[in-house]
């Protein structure tokens, strides 16, 4: 058999088979999209990519559409199935309020956790500020710290926390940090290498090099939390290191730590198999003020979008006041509608944006996303002498919503966030205190305003639209 007939002995048949191999594949796909994806819209874009393109759209698919992270989490045993399920009744009656009694059990079924009493939340502003809360707080530790982070940033700032932690070490604290595997790599891995190198127990989640881990690129930690003793603990918008930004942080004490250190352990189960923190004292924390509060945690590992469904469920409660802060603000369409209906309704609805944030192309879509808000009355004022990187909700002067969670579908969808809901007349004052003084370093943007954009500058923002689901 000459060359030309043996080529075309495999080649013959690879004309038959091959035709029906992608066929098989695109249906294999398209199944498992069909039972397993629930947004219509990204069904038909991955079905219609496999069909047009079998082998790299099954190579896609397979790469980045299909939710590991949720069957990991299971293994892990951090999954919603481990969540609590004792929720039974809420403390707040909200005055027979049958909208928010409703909301209050919304919270129950969602997040699976019976609301808290008894804690006290103070508000931390400036970041040299914060910084020396953490430093004291790790400088007074006995027992434990628990940290983890989206960046922690090897600068003054970020040293000098670590320097904190290396002296808790060696006083036989046991220290346990977990930083996301995204927001400490490459160049901004230097303080990670630092604590390793120095010793501390510190890992890094869902962090690869390798391209077959690539999946998990997407899938980030945006929590911000550090505990010590089991009885005090932060929260909020700030990360580690030094920032030109505006950041409201948060330290809080009382029962709600219980949530916080489950937040943090459902972390470290996802960051690495090495041993586990012992819980001590975070079933019996005292009461120690008169707020009532509950810890949302979100992620991709959950059936609810958590923090989504909160915000939507007290934006459809809300009957006099809506107030939010947010650096990043992108909602989908279906979280615009509430805030426009909320409005309608006759709310006051009240956003305090930066003009300007650190991704432009966000600042582009969420200028598209102003008009409808604009047309129905909301109030939206816009920072531009410093970024506020802040995340406050306020509805009613009486509901307060606080912790990592950004106006985004990155947030809102992708991110494992941690936030905390608090009911309190006193700690919504306080609350409404930071947003005033936010609103009024900000300036009112008119309707009139907003229609003078020209049309490259339109066409830019809508462009920008698009991208809202990566956002």
């Amino acid at each position: 058999m000459d060359a030309s007939s043996f080529l075309e002995s495999i080649f013959v048949p690879l004309q038959t088979i091959l035709p029906i191999a992608y066929v098989l594949l695109a249906l294999i796909v398209t199944v498992h999209v069909l039972q397993f994806k629930s947004d219509p819209r990204a069904s038909l874009l991955w079905i219609a990519l496999v069909w047009f393109a079998p082998l790299l759209g099954a190579i896609f698919y397979f790469m980045f559409g299909i939710n590991r992270i949720s069957r990991r989490a299971q293994r892990l045993g951090v999954s919603e199935d481990a969540t609590p399920s004792d929720c039974t009744n809420c403390i707040e009656d909200f005055d027979n309020d049958k909208y928010w009694q409703g909301f209050c059990h919304l919270g129950c079924k969602v997040t699976g956790t019976s609301q808290v009493d008894g804690n006290t939340i103070d508000i931390l502003e400036g970041i040299d500020h914060i910084h020396n809360e953490f430093i004291d707080a790790i400088n007074a530790a006995e027992q434990s710290i628990f940290l983890t982070t989206f960046i922690f940033k090897h600068d003054d700032l970020g040293k000098r926390v670590v320097a904190a932690l290396v002296d808790a070490k060696a006083r036989g604290v046991e220290v346990f940090i977990s930083l996301d595997g995204f927001g400490n790599i490459l160049a901004r891995s230097w303080s990670f290498h630092e604590m390793k190198k120095r010793g501390l127990n510190v890992h890094r989640f869902l962090h690869s090099y390798w391209p077959w881990r690539m999946p998990y690129l997407n899938l980030r930690n945006h929590r911000k939390l550090l505990i010590v003793d089991e009885k005090i603990a932060f929260t909020g918008s700030m990360n580690v290191g030094r920032v030109g930004n505006l950041e409201t942080h948060f330290k809080l004490q009382g029962p709600i730590i219980e949530t916080m250190c489950a937040a943090f352990l459902e972390n470290w189960a996802m960051s690495t198999k090495s041993k586990r923190p012992v819980l001590t004292g975070c079933d019996a924390q005292t009461q120690t003020g008169e707020i009532i509060a509950r810890g949302v945690m979100s992620g991709p590992a959950y059936t609810f979008q958590r923090t989504r469904t909160m915000i939507s469920g007290a934006l459809n409660a809300a009957s006099k006041s809506v107030r939010i802060v947010s650096p990043y603000f992108v909602p989908d369409k279906a979280m615009l509608s509430d805030i426009r209906l909320a409005a309608l309704r006759g709310v006051n609805v009240e956003l305090v944006l930066p003009k300007k944030s650190n991704h432009r192309i966000t600042d582009w879509a969420t200028k598209r996303q102003l008009q409808t808000l604009l047309s129905t009355g909301c109030n939206i004022y816009l920072r531009d002498d410093s970024f506020d990187h802040s995340k406050l909700m306020t509805v009613d002067d009486r509901w307060v919503l606080i912790g990592s969670s950004n106006w985004d579908s990155r947030s809102l969808r992708l991110n494992f966030e941690f936030d905390i809901e608090c009911v309190s007349e006193i700690f919504a004052m306080s609350v409404n205190a930071v947003f005033e003084r936010k609103r009024k370093a900000s300036k009112l943007l008119s309707y009139a305003d907003y229609q003078k954009r020209n049309r490259f500058v339109v066409l830019r923002d809508s462009t920008a639209r698009l991208l809202l689901p990566y956002l």
